[in-house]
């Protein structure tokens, strides 16, 4: 049970232990003075009376089948009949009470019990809410559309002191619905130590959006093809003790809709970023592109490394 409820019963258990005695003590004591008072009178009666046709002797034993009001005759019979007569008012009025007061507390009982009901009530609605929003969060993210990248290099050569590659970027949308505005980019860098580039490349490829761009149907493909010759002596080596190296990056970034009117809130994207080396290599070398391996490898031999702190989707 919810530390909430546990309070609101033993509170309403209080609530009901202090009406059941108070109620008991004034029940007692509403009887107790007048039946001594009308004990002490009877006893006066008695004396002064002695002998009377009715009196109060004859009364109580006969049982009590006459009443001190049947047919008054003297002052202190009459006295006696408006005393029984507060007092029957008075066993009505407390019996009354008895009855008001087991109304009230059945009624705080019901009160309470509809209290709970309505806050679990209220929890429940706040759940369901919560559910609802959920499946309408999964529902638009099943029936958006969803570009991903892949990077290939289909050419590797040196020539002249320059490294030639010529690179293909294959985007596909794999979402269910249409996606508009379509704009992909992509970008190599070499870094060795700051990736201001990169980062500077991702804020701007994020602004960039065109209605008049194209679009990606479901299922769809787009390549995008980047020749660069990127002179060697001028890539940023980083000298270490297993020799020249460098990081080598790529950069890819789409933004895009889904098919309806143009809103800001709307624009999706993807950012990747993968690192490239050379497969011969184990799992910590092959994060680097070495510079004496450019006039052995061939296309076929670099791998993508996936930099998960960089991607967003």
């Amino acid at each position: 049970m919810p530390r909430s409820y546990r309070s609101l019963g033993f509170a309403a258990l209080v609530a009901l232990a202090l009406v059941s005695f108070g109620l008991g003590a004034f029940t007692i004591a509403l009887g107790y003075p007048e039946q001594q008072q009308r004990y002490e009178r009877n006893q006066s009666g008695d004396k002064n009376k002695v002998g009377s046709p009715t009196t109060v002797t004859d009364l109580t034993s006969s049982g009590m089948q006459n009443t001190p009001c049947k047919n008054p005759q003297t002052e202190t019979e009459r006295d006696l009949c408006q005393q029984w007569r507060a007092a029957n008012a008075a066993e009505k009025s407390a019996q009354w009470a008895v009855f008001g007061v087991i109304a009230s507390i059945i009624g705080i009982s019901l009160l309470l019990w509809q209290i709970m009901l309505t806050r679990e009530a209220v929890q429940d609605t706040g759940r369901a809410t919560d559910a609802m929003r959920e499946a309408n969060i999964i529902a638009r993210e099943v029936n958006r559309p969803f570009v991903t990248t892949v990077p290939l290099i289909d050419h590797c050569e040196v020539s002249g002191g320059y490294l030639c590659l010529t690179m293909r970027f294959v985007f596909e949308n794999i979402g269910a619905t249409i996606a508009t505005g379509f704009l992909p980019r992509a970008e190599p860098f070499f870094v060795n130590q700051s990736f201001e580039k990169p980062s500077a490349f991702f804020k701007s490829a994020r602004k960039g959006f065109s209605e008049n761009s194209p679009f990606l149907m479901p299922g769809e493909k787009h390549t995008l093809i980047l020749k660069n010759n990127y002179l060697i002596d001028e890539i940023p080596w980083f000298s270490a003790t297993d020799g020249e190296k460098v990081w080598f990056l790529i950069c890819l970034s789409v933004t895009y809709q889904p098919l309806g009117k143009y809103e800001p809130r709307q624009q999706l994207f993807t950012q990747e970023t993968f690192r490239v080396g050379v497969s011969k290599y184990d799992a910590v070398k092959r994060r680097w592109l070495y510079r004496d391996d450019l006039n052995t490898i061939s296309a076929q031999d670099f791998v993508f490394i996936p930099d998960h702190f960089r991607n967003r989707r």
